[in-house]
């Protein structure tokens, strides 16, 4: 299909999902949560891309820049809440407990898929690679999204104050599941390198913070040059921005909503314009989420049936923990920010843009668990906060179906395991039985080579024996030639004195002979 007639059919479809007026209808729970999920709009990208095939694979990579500007946005939109004035005030303790749920919920999904997917082979090939897959549906698990939450409480009447400390809760859950997915992506890159600069765990780091500050430093200098405060012009502004953050973290692989995310969070702490930015990203966001909502339908794809059960048990142990945290950890708000929104279908979307290969399977999984959290998140806030509402008829019935299919899946996946144990029980025996022989084979000669090895060891040490004998023996007579060595060289020094005094004697001798006869000489020659 035409690229740009796609991008029209896409636009219209968000435009009058949003803009068109509706029919005059009751306000009522069902139909806020049904709109707040935007079941339609996924539904009808199911129906363009899967369904129809109008937006088929060559066309959705044509709609990327589309796709990256919606997760953008979304990223925008959470990054505008960070506020350092408003973050400062949370107390300690509630960031204590939201990282303890945040990193219980994390460790316990990424355990859960990791043992689905040796329980269903078929589950291994469409989380692919293995640890940015993991750690994506945990950072998924771990996120509420605020804005759900808020419909939510709105919806069921709850009081001002505990609606804000829903939402400071939701947003913290948030801001940890965001950030362990930039660490999922920090810690396993697909493309090794940028502009020709390979990429390691510290330059990603320095590209994320010099893409985001860059685009937050844009806008502050434009914002500062024009000084006027047009809307209009401030709403081009921001979405030049958007555009450049979200085509930066595309192409670096550092994700659209972080770097959109970092940006906006500078741009909220920095310029005396926060609450007009904020203003324009809340009345903008319908038309790109919806946009958004219907590229991530035609995204989806279901390769194996064993995504439907492994996304309600990952929901499940979502569910689960944070009753544990609330129940033991004493959070009583840890059960009642069930619901998601659409931050975590950004995170998959992200997933699925910067890993291009590994299809839409893991966008499926954290959809399906996101319509499960959406579906239970009425009853279970009413039941966390022990209010007392009259919820409507479909929500109890629902709950109830979704907490069979739970059950279900889980009782499947028991099963799975013990069929799994008993066939790897069953293989150990046989194992066992074929190679007994073998074994008793391989037994004997290690027997054998220990045999032969001992009695290596005893000629060595009897040879040691023998040697060191030898030597002893050697040295002893060594001993006793240096003894008759001492004696002789004595003997030889006594003897060479008596030689010498015998010499001298001889010689006094000589010389008395000498002078005798020259005396005798003297006399006979007077007498003639």
């Amino acid at each position: 299909m035409n690229p740009v007639l796609a991008l029209a059919l896409v636009l219209v479809a968000g435009l009058a999902a949003t803009r068109l007026p509706l029919p005059h209808l009751r306000r009522s729970l069902s139909l806020d949560l049904a709109l707040a999920a935007g079941a339609p709009l996924l539904l009808a990208g199911v129906a363009l891309g899967p369904g129809l095939g109008v937006l088929d694979h060559a066309t959705l990579g044509a709609l990327v820049p589309v796709t990256a500007l919606g997760i953008g946005w979304i990223g925008a939109v959470f990054g505008a809440r960070l506020e350092w004035r408003v973050l400062r005030r949370i107390p300690r303790d509630t960031w204590g407990l939201a990282a303890l749920q945040g990193g219980a919920v994390l460790v316990l999904t990424v355990l859960t898929a990791r043992l689905l997917t040796r329980v269903a082979p078929a589950l291994a090939p469409v989380w692919r690679p293995t640890v940015p897959a993991l750690l994506t549906l945990g950072g998924a698990a771990m996120v509420a999204g605020p804005g759900a939450v808020a419909l939510v409480a709105r919806a069921l009447r709850v009081p001002t104050a505990r609606a804000r400390a829903l939402d400071r809760a939701a947003l913290l859950d948030t801001v940890f599941g965001a950030l362990v997915f930039a660490f999922a992506l920090g810690l396993s890159q697909p493309h090794r390198s940028f502009a020709g600069v390979a990429l390691g765990w510290v330059h990603w780091i320095a590209v994320a913070v010099a893409a985001s500050g860059g685009a937050g430093v844009l806008f502050l200098w434009l914002s500062r040059l024009r000084g006027d405060g047009d809307p209009s012009a401030l709403g081009l502004d921001l979405l030049a921005v958007v555009l450049l953050g979200a085509g930066m973290g595309y192409a670096a692989d550092v994700s659209p909503f972080v770097v959109c995310a970092l940006s906006m969070a500078l741009i909220v702490n920095l310029s005396p314009l926060r609450r007009r930015l904020q203003g324009l990203l809340i009345s903008w966001e319908p038309s790109v989420h919806a946009a958004f909502l219907v590229v991530t339908g035609a995204l989806l794809d279901l390769p194996t049936w064993w995504l439907v059960p492994a996304a309600l048990v990952l929901g499940l142990v979502r569910v689960v923990t944070r009753w544990a945290v609330m129940r033991y950890g004493r959070a009583r708000l840890a059960l009642a920010t069930v619901a998601q929104g659409s931050v975590p279908l950004a995170l998959a979307v992200s997933f699925n843009l910067i890993y291009a290969g590994s299809g839409g399977s893991l966008l499926t999984t954290v959809l399906l668990g996101v319509v499960l959290a959406q579906a239970i998140a009425a009853p279970v806030m009413a039941r966390a906060l022990a209010l007392r509402v009259m919820l409507p008829t479909w929500v109890g019935v629902v709950s109830a179906i979704s907490l069979a299919i739970i059950a279900l899946a889980a009782l499947v996946v028991a099963v799975a395991s013990v069929i799994s144990a008993l066939g790897i029980r069953r293989f150990t025996r046989a194992l066992e039985h074929l190679a007994g022989p073998a074994i008793q084979d391989v037994r004997q000669l290690i027997g054998t080579i220990k045999g032969e090895a001992d009695a290596l060891a005893g000629t060595s040490r009897d040879i040691r024996m023998r040697i060191v004998r030898a030597a002893d023996a050697a040295e002893h007579r060594l001993s006793d030639l240096d003894a008759l060595v001492e004696v002789v060289q004595d003997e030889m020094e006594e003897t060479a004195i008596d030689a010498a005094a015998t010499l001298r004697n001889v010689r006094r001798g000589l010389s008395l002979w000498q002078w005798g006869r020259k005396v005798l000489k003297g006399k006979k020659k007077r007498r003639k």
